[in-house]
């Protein structure tokens, strides 16, 4: 279905696609804690939806019924796979359905997400998907750094295109001198500390939505889009931690203001949720798209 997730947008600027034949998840780490998923299964229970109408509406559930949905666009688009669930929470039979379909439409471009990459992995290894991937790209969300350094690993040994998404962000990230940049078996004395960042296609961040969403500090973000630079990589900023005073006061510390002075108004007022790069700090507007 039509989606408002920013960085699916299509080339034109028209809304992308979610498509979710897998739906449902189990906690694995900090960044499930406020499941937006779950949430939204749960409402979406509570309005009837067939879908999701079970005593658990965010079980792992397979939805064959979703299968052939994208052969029926004929427009070119981005597609978000099941962002309702961890397509690879198992292995199942049911990947090769999926795969089968992904490869009948190479003029959509796929996004896969998962925290269970080595789950991914056995899947594509399963497939034999290495050849048959210029459309797909592969993802890991990775809340903080030891997220990252846990999961980045198994996914740069699947073959293909490679994305991160870093939301909810909660904690700092440094992609410096990763000792799991699989450059380093090749080159064990290379100096080149961002190496391991340029192994991946896309990285997109944000801070935590929802009512009992965490801090997010708008450095930690920041020091993300200067590595980004950095290495060459595209970075698309989704949302951002803003004051949650007055759009003048907002206007005025972009004006004026520095991080402290952010800081310190977010401390003063609390914060709220901000999709609005016209409310961000000039050096944090960043949204390009995946190359």
């Amino acid at each position: 279905m039509p989606t408002g997730i920013e960085y699916l947008r299509n080339p034109d600027g028209s809304k992308g696609e979610t498509w979710n034949p897998i739906t449902g998840c189990t906690p694995i780490s900090e960044g499930c804690a406020n499941c937006w998923a779950k949430d939204q299964a749960e409402r979406m229970k509570r309005m009837g939806c067939k879908k999701y109408d079970y005593p658990d509406p965010f079980a792992v559930r397979f939805h064959p019924d979703e299968l052939d949905k994208p052969l029926h666009w004929r427009k070119p688009r981005r597609v978000g796979v099941s962002f309702m669930g961890d397509l690879f929470h198992s292995v199942r039979g049911w990947h090769g359905h999926i795969f089968k379909t992904m490869m009948q439409c190479p003029r959509h471009t796929f996004f896969l997400l998962t925290k269970r990459p080595k789950n991914m992995r056995e899947a594509w290894n399963l497939y034999e998907m290495e050849n048959h991937a210029e459309n797909i790209y592969l993802g890991i969300t990775a809340e903080n750094q030891a997220r990252l350094d846990e999961r980045a690993p198994e996914l740069l040994k699947i073959p293909g295109k490679h994305w991160l998404s870093l939301e909810p962000l909660l904690g700092p990230i440094s992609f410096r001198w990763a000792t799991w940049s699989p450059w380093r078996s090749f080159h064990p004395t290379d100096t080149n500390d961002l190496d391991g960042l340029r192994h991946f296609n896309w990285v997109v961040v944000g801070c935590e939505s929802g009512k009992n969403r965490r801090p997010c500090e708008l450095k930690w973000i920041l020091n993300i889009v200067n590595q980004c630079s950095d290495a060459g990589v595209p970075c698309f900023v989704k949302q951002i931690p803003v004051p949650n005073t007055s759009a003048k006061h907002i206007r005025t510390l972009l004006r004026y203001g520095v991080f402290t002075d952010w800081a310190a108004a977010i401390d003063e007022h609390g914060w709220r949720v901000s999709h609005d790069p016209n409310e961000w700090p000039v050096s944090i507007r960043v949204q390009e798209m995946a190359k």
